[in-house]
């Protein structure tokens, strides 16, 4: 696996900066979407699981004359509650508390993904784990701060997530969930979308590449819609962002690719119009999504009707 700094691989598979969202490509986080982050945390509440918040002045914080992240203990977040993935022992268990930063000899993730991630140009932390690029911003801001380990995610580190926006002619497929606003079909990249096993990718073997997005859009739709999507259709990655929320950690957290997939008007006579999952809408109710849906939302849907 070719492994190159994390923000030199976004503008690889995405070049044209016009598509890039909040937290992409290094580019620095607006104080306008600082603003919105702060909103979402505090109305959100804390999710279960999750300690305290944690802030650059937090008794313990410290940035080593090395670069080395110190992280106070007592900000973990260890929700294992909808966790699936069985973890080795010799990588890093979602259970297992942040070290104190005065600890002699902490405990430390295995050498090969610590050398992995210092590759791809993440800071470490005192137990050898990657770190949020964005962390120092976030706790640098009174609402928001970070909490640590992985919290509700299933890998340590970046996990990429696939909202996809299928276009027909005149009419876009929307998921149909617990609310009346449509939302988007969206997923975390799995392993098998880039042919790699379980054990390689918590390892941090995640080759990131413009086919395996379009394998796990293929996925996502034939799984939340009933849709199996055709190969030759045309696929087109139009919004990348590095979001942040409540769950997002110092040690766990989202890159985001909107894709758009172009297929024939003729399909949604053929695929299902109606279903429990899925319904499609006409361009002329976007306005009204868009206008009912969270500004996250709102970003992805206009960059793919662009």
């Amino acid at each position: 696996m070719r492994v190159i700094n994390w923000s030199q691989r976004d503008s690889e598979l995405l070049s044209d900066t016009r598509k890039w969202g909040p937290g992409y490509g290094g580019q620095p986080l607006s104080e306008e979407y600082l603003n919105e982050a702060a909103d979402l945390i505090a109305t959100s509440g804390r999710p279960p699981g999750y300690g305290p918040r944690l802030f650059d002045t937090t008794e313990g914080y410290t940035v080593t004359s090395s670069g080395m992240l110190m992280l106070p203990s007592g900000f973990d977040a260890v929700d294992e509650a909808m966790r699936e993935v069985q973890y080795h022992s010799s990588l890093i268990d979602p259970a297992r508390r942040t070290s104190p930063p005065w600890q002699r000899r902490p405990w430390q993730v295995s050498g090969r993904l610590q050398s992995l991630h210092i590759a791809q140009g993440y800071t470490l932390d005192q137990n050898g784990r990657a770190c949020n690029p964005y962390g120092p911003k976030l706790v640098a801001d009174p609402r928001i701060g970070l909490n640590t380990n992985l919290g509700g995610s299933c890998f340590g580190g970046e996990t990429v997530v696939v909202e996809v926006i299928v276009v027909a002619g005149r009419y876009v497929l929307f998921a149909t969930g617990d609310t009346q606003t449509p939302q988007l079909f969206s997923d975390i990249v799995r392993p098998e979308d880039y042919g790699v096993r379980l054990l390689q990718w918590q390892i941090g073997m995640r080759p990131v590449s413009l086919d395996g997005l379009q394998v796990a859009a293929r996925r996502i739709i034939q799984e939340q819609a009933g849709i199996p999507l055709p190969v030759s259709a045309e696929y087109d990655v139009v919004w990348g962002c590095r979001p942040v929320g409540p769950t997002e950690t110092w040690h766990a957290w989202n890159l985001v690719y909107t894709m758009r997939v172009q297929v024939a008007e003729s399909l949604v006579r053929t695929l299902p119009p109606e279903g429990v999952r899925g319904a499609w809408h006409s361009i002329g109710q976007i306005g009204q999504i868009i206008h009912q849906s969270s500004p996250s939302q709102q970003r992805s849907i206009r960059a793919a009707m662009a």
